[in-house]
């Protein structure tokens, strides 16, 4: 992702907890560690990839990406209202670049 498409949260790191590894059915999900209490402001976020249609060995296989965030506590929906829009054009960039990434190989 770009400066242009993230708005001004910008890029940053945080410290994250994984909270779930699913490796049988592609999921992971982990939440922001640390930041404020969890009756605050707890922030999950879940990905998965699941498998369309297609066949193996070679030919076209197509799959679902899905990722969500889901915001709990005090603060939800302050988040929502101050960089909602902000948190969906990051997502949305990077579910973008992972698209592109995929199809590029």
């Amino acid at each position: 992702m770009d400066d242009d498409h993230v708005g001004f949260l910008q890029k940053n790191s945080i410290l994250a907890e994984v909270t779930v590894l699913d490796h049988e059915n592609h999921r992971v999900a982990w939440r922001v560690a640390g930041m404020l209490p969890r009756w605050m402001l707890d922030v999950e976020r879940w990905q998965m990839i699941t498998v369309e249609e297609g066949r193996e060995g070679g030919t076209e296989m197509k799959c679902k990406y899905e990722s969500y965030e889901v915001f709990r506590g005090v603060l939800a929906y302050a988040v929502q209202w101050f960089v909602g829009k902000e948190l969906k054009m990051g997502v949305d960039a990077m579910g973008e670049a992972l698209k592109g990434r995929a199809e590029r190989d």
